[in-house]
């Protein structure tokens, strides 16, 4: 196994868990560098990019060369996350900007000690979450990697060539209707239809199979988005005017959802009064009734399979 990390504390990390858990070294080598700069003769049975693509500005060029260390036959796993099925983290943000502002806390770790007390009970409710609450504050309500472009599952499938095919996804939203006489059948158009149609189910946990239609879905995304860019425009300064914007978009959203689960509706209300909330604490982030346990579907898994013929 290689592992390719430009990170010095990750790659520091790397090495104490592997010795920890007595892995034998020689099963494994450490590349400290981008995977841009990798460079070998060797072509893998299985290349995994987890949490990568997502928020970097050069994925294109980044999947080229996953793409090109994989053997025919292989396999090619990355992530995915998009607007939507990170829409309600991103309203977590958005209360810890808040909280952050009225109590005006300007050193990180201070930050991240008062956005763990605010969001403690919200990630405990996430029954199987494996994370340190700590951790989970860094990466969702403080980097600031999520103003970058998000990578659907769609923009995953239209970023490989055709030597690759889609192989599989977590979580598993798509059916395969592909028949032996269907000859011009292309798998690829019918896993991006279909995600089109059923992209509005990663904005919940709880939400469960249903076909809504693309324009709809398309609009959900666009206001979703719109949410992140009138923050990153206002330089994450949430004053009375932004946020008034911000509930604007709000109840667009919810028009537009109120189909699909009440639990999303009077969660994004109880967003708009904690918003709204010129006392807000901490107290009463972390005692929400409503936006407590409504998660998004966070990042997917999607594998796609070089083609022998390729």
């Amino acid at each position: 196994m290689d592992l390719v990390e430009p990170n010095p504390t990750g790659c520091k990390g790397i090495v104490e868990l592997f010795s920890k858990n007595k892995i034998d070294s020689k099963s494994w080598n450490l590349y400290k560098g981008m995977i841009e700069d990798y460079n070998t003769d060797k072509l893998y049975d299985i290349v995994i990019a987890e949490g990568l693509i997502p928020g970097i500005n050069n994925r294109h060029q980044v999947l080229l060369k996953l793409s090109s260390l994989v053997k025919k036959g292989g396999v090619v796993v990355v992530t995915c996350q998009d607007d939507i099925s990170s829409f309600f983290e991103y309203l977590r943000r958005l209360l810890a900007l808040k909280l952050v502002e009225i109590k005006n806390v300007k050193v990180f770790h201070e930050k991240v000690e008062l956005l763990s007390r605010a969001f403690n009970t919200h990630l405990d409710s996430l029954k199987y979450s494996s994370r340190f609450i700590e951790d989970w504050v860094i990466d969702v309500l403080l980097n600031p990697a999520v103003y970058g472009d998000f990578f659907s599952i769609a923009d995953c499938i239209k970023e490989f060539d055709d030597n690759f095919e889609f192989l599989g996804s977590s979580p598993n939203m798509f059916t395969d209707y592909s028949w032996y006489k269907d000859t011009d059948f292309c798998l690829r158009d019918e896993i991006i239809d279909q995600f089109n149609r059923k992209r509005h189910l990663l904005l919940s946990l709880d939400l469960k199979e249903s076909i809504n239609c693309i324009d709809k879905n398309i609009k959900i995304s666009e206001l979703c988005k719109k949410v992140k860019q009138t923050v990153k425009e206002n330089n994450e300064l949430l004053n009375k005017r932004v946020v008034l914007i911000i509930i604007d978009i709000l109840e667009e959203i919810k028009i537009l959802t109120k189909d699909l689960d009440n639990k999303i509706t009077i969660a994004l209300d109880e967003i708009k009064e904690l918003l709204l909330d010129d006392d807000l604490s901490e107290e009463k982030i972390a005692s929400s009734t409503k936006i407590t346990s409504i998660f998004g579907r966070g990042m997917q898994y999607v594998s796609m399979v070089k083609r022998f013929e390729s």
